[in-house]
């Protein structure tokens, strides 16, 4: 699914953290049926730390019908809204950490997902 970052609504941390999410961050689209979990790169190496409590509201949303498709979107902080490396279904993200026991944070439980996890979306199929 390609995204307009132009279109899209991130939420501010005060909002990520009253709706638990925090340091990930809640985005859409007005008109589209998607949810997404932003999950920023770390300020050192090439990482991303996906939240379990941004991922559970992610999954509940969906399973609740609030939206129809949900989204991790892996970004790097620029001015503005930043700038998308990388889009992955929950069912993606979910395969992804399968086998990985979730790290204990300063706002709860985490997974790093590697940097590799960025990949080309150039090519059409």
């Amino acid at each position: 699914m390609a995204i307009d970052i132009d279109k899209l609504h991130i939420c501010s941390p005060d909002e990520a953290r009253l709706k638990g999410v925090f340091p990930n961050r809640l985005a859409w689209i007005e008109g589209e049926a998607f949810g997404a979990l932003v999950v920023y790169k770390g300020t050192r190496g090439n990482d991303f730390a996906l939240g379990r409590n941004g991922l559970d509201y992610l999954a509940k949303a969906q399973s609740e019908g609030r939206i129809k498709q949900a989204l991790v979107l892996l970004m790097r902080p620029n001015a503005g809204k930043g700038e998308l490396l990388g889009t992955l279904t929950l069912e993606e993200i979910n395969v992804a950490i399968a086998s990985l026991s979730p790290l204990a944070g300063q706002w709860g439980e985490y997974w790093w997902l590697p940097g590799l996890m960025v990949t080309p979306t150039s090519v059409p199929f």
